[in-house]
């Protein structure tokens, strides 16, 4: 899988050295970042592997990441709260824009805390039990994890990103159905019913965010014509260099040079990605790209999925 990204990462970037190579000559100014990101990238990767491998900590180092998220969240709340701006360029907070977290693209903020909330429900409902049977210890535990999971789902909400908060509640509703399989073989379900009650009450309280519901009620009601604008004006890119595309870091420049008639450009002097990730793909490496990509995410998927099963879902945060 790593010298599949590898491979994919150095296809992408040929354009950029050859620029002839995407028939345009653009120059990518923003390569040596992309690269960066996918390093990065890796490093998390690897990381997360090691989490997975090293079970015996698992539970420590998911409550880690629940506790930094919660942090990131309360912090990037409060600073929008008091209007202020950070001392550096790359967190610039706008009160009139969606919730950005800290990483300035809303759909990466909420993707990021749906995945939080994520972690903290799967902890909630893996000491549901002890908590269930009265142990003081573990119903703290399980008061801290419901908090946790109210402040990280509301957080995914207020991004305002539609597919973030369908995916995670996609997410929480698997977590459900696989622990209540799993207490069903031991005659017991009680404590995922009792968790699945948990998370409607918490839904249905906490509220998804106006935002939220704003844009889903545009979705369905056939507002997204900008979106297929954009699509359809960078497909029509894609096709131009289908074999190599215009190198990591080349959607800025290929946007600005690209604007089209005034309709267009309207639409599109602000876009700073295609708001579709094949897409992003396809226009950062062409078809090689996205290819050795796809091959890569799924030798990674399909050993996740293996290694489940093999472990048969014995920790709770499995």
């Amino acid at each position: 899988p790593l010298a599949l990204i590898a491979a994919g990462s150095v296809w992408a970037l040929l354009p950029s050295l050859v620029p002839a190579l995407s028939g345009t000559n653009l120059r990518p100014d923003l390569g040596l970042s992309e690269a960066l990101g996918i390093a990065g990238f890796l490093c998390a990767l690897l990381c997360g592997s090691r989490i997975g491998e090293r079970r015996e900590n698992i539970i420590t180092a998911v409550d880690a990441l629940v506790a930094v998220g919660c942090a990131n969240a309360l912090a990037s709340l409060a600073w929008r709260s008091w209007g202020g701006e950070a001392p550096f360029d790359l967190w610039q907070i706008r009160p009139d824009a969606r919730f950005t977290g800290t990483v300035s693209n809303a759909n990466v903020a909420g993707t990021y805390f749906g995945m939080m909330a994520a972690l903290a429900f799967a902890r909630l409902v893996g000491i549901a039990s002890h908590a269930w049977r009265g142990d003081p210890g573990k119903l703290a535990q399980a008061g801290a994890y419901l908090v946790a999971l109210t402040l990280l789902l509301e957080a995914c909400f207020l991004t305002g990103s539609r597919s973030a908060g369908a995916a995670s509640l996609m997410v929480l509703v698997a977590i459900s159905v696989l622990r209540f399989r799993k207490e069903r073989r031991r005659g017991s379900n009680r404590v995922v019913l009792a968790a699945a009650a948990v998370v409607v009450l918490l839904i249905a309280t906490v509220g998804i965010a106006d935002l939220l519901v704003d844009r889903l009620s545009e979705a369905v009601g056939g507002g997204n014509s900008g979106r297929a604008l954009v699509w359809g004006h960078f497909v029509q890119l894609f096709q131009q260099a289908p074999w190599f595309g215009y190198g990591l870091g080349s959607f800025e420049t290929l946007n600005a040079r690209y604007l089209g008639d005034p309709r267009l450009a309207q639409e599109l002097w602000t876009v700073n990605s295609p708001h579709n990730l094949i897409l992003q793909f396809l226009l950062d490496g062409g078809i090689v790209y996205l290819a050795l990509v796809g091959a890569a995410a799924w030798v990674f998927g399909r050993g996740i999925l293996a290694r489940g099963a093999a472990f048969d879902w014995q920790y709770p945060t499995d």
